[in-house]
């Protein structure tokens, strides 16, 4: 998290994986989740987590008034991309997929792909990248476990519709697998690996119905378990469990969906790597899960398998749920982060609520394996943590506990 001006030099442990999804317009809700090396304090992070994911729903007029202006953030291992005012696509850092066209390395942002203007959110996965547009949910890259939704493992560099979606209202992608919730009745659909464990996958190259969830508002996936909210308010989560962050009170892997004891009225959840978190109508937030680094931000770094409320947290807009660290964004703009400090060494933490030096006007915040980046009002993009393969996207490889304003992004070379 930034803190000042000095620059991390501890070596960075080399992340795995890291999901993030963010979306923009009235119809696309995110999710942020990443993961990053082995810890001290931790076991081995075997999968990936972003943060993004994210979720608030923002008015592309207001946010952005230029072309090159972001709409919304999306995050995954060492790489950042925006879906600019234009619908075009520009990302940083290490290639989706070196083989394919949307693949490359850059210190400075550049054009991959011109995306449908009707396209309301962009997901980033280890290796692929999903849009919502014009009534469908569109992904390019690899697909060795189906992560496209197209019926095959078969890869592609051109964006093609996942098959057997009816009318996608919101999605979320982590490393390997994409939700989406569809049709009237508010169902989720996921396709690519839906494996609890990383040694147990359970491929699904369709869209594959998820059973006992009820009707569903927003999706948000991690690795190995997810959460929904559901139109009543509460909130359901299933997969892996043994840190608590299905919120059910116990440390167990679950199959079928169990509700999260204790939450009711809730705007917007957030899955990360071994912690969840929501932000409830009344603007406060409440976490639960694992909390070695302090990522559920109750003061303390015990586990906490049942929903914990946040002191000292008022009338958030956005939340963002990462692999070791939280954040939040206020109505006011104002930046709030806890858990795991990025750019620094793991045992460099806050365990609360700590409002961090950026923008006066932030309205989203997306979280990275090892980096963030926040975008204000007016479209702007600046990032922290992190940056061995220029994923900061500010024209070096230095890694900042402080802020840095992204370039402008390049056209993509023939």
């Amino acid at each position: 998290m930034p803190g000042g001006d000095e620059e991390g030099d501890e070596k960075k442990p080399k992340p795995i994986l890291a999901v993030i999804l963010v979306a923009v317009g009235a119809s696309a809700l995110m999710y942020a989740s990443s993961r990053g090396g082995k810890s001290p304090l931790t076991r081995d992070l075997g999968g990936p987590t972003a943060s993004m994911s994210t979720s608030t729903s923002t008015s592309a007029s207001a946010a952005a008034p230029n072309a090159d202006s972001a709409l919304a953030l999306a995050l995954g291992p060492s790489r950042t991309c925006v879906l600019r005012a234009d619908h075009r696509l520009a990302c940083a850092g290490l290639a989706i997929d070196a083989t394919s066209a949307l693949g490359h390395d850059e210190l400075g942002p550049m054009i991959v792909a011109e995306l449908p203007s009707s396209t309301k959110g962009i997901a980033v996965g280890l290796r692929h990248v999903c849009a919502l547009a014009g009534g469908q949910v569109m992904c390019a890259g690899t697909n060795e476990v189906g992560q496209l939704g197209d019926g095959t493992t078969t890869g592609h560099a051109a964006f093609a519709a996942a098959t057997g979606l009816d009318a996608p209202l919101a999605f979320s992608s982590s490393a390997s697998k994409v939700c989406v919730v569809a049709g009237g009745a508010h169902v989720v659909r996921c396709f690519g690996d839906l494996g609890v464990k990383d040694a147990v996958p359970d491929v699904k190259t369709s869209p594959f119905e998820l059973a006992g969830l009820g009707a569903v508002t927003q999706v948000s996936t991690s690795d190995h378990h997810a959460c929904a909210r559901r139109d009543d308010g509460t909130v359901v989560c299933w997969g892996a469990g043994g840190d608590g962050q299905l919120g059910d009170g116990a440390a167990e892997d679950r199959v079928a969906p169990v509700l999260v004891e204790g939450l009711a009225a809730v705007a917007e959840v957030a899955a990360g790597k071994h912690h969840s978190c929501a932000r409830l109508t009344s603007g406060r937030v409440a976490c639960f899960g694992e909390n070695a680094a302090g990522e559920v931000g109750d003061g303390t770094t015990e586990r906490r398998p049942r929903a914990v409320t946040l002191e000292g947290l008022a009338d958030v807009t956005q939340i963002a749920a990462g692999a070791f660290v939280s954040c939040a964004v206020r109505k006011d703009g104002a930046l709030f982060c806890w858990g795991k400090k990025l750019g620094v060494n793991f045992l460099d933490r806050v365990t609360t609520p700590t409002r961090l030096a950026a923008p006066p006007d932030v309205v989203e915040v997306a979280l990275g394996a090892e980096h963030a980046c926040v975008r204000d009002r007016k479209g702007q993009v600046q990032c922290w943590g992190w940056n061995d393969h220029g994923q900061l996207g500010d024209g070096t490889t230095t890694p900042r506990t402080s802020l840095a304003p992204m370039g402008p992004a390049a056209p993509k070379p023939l």
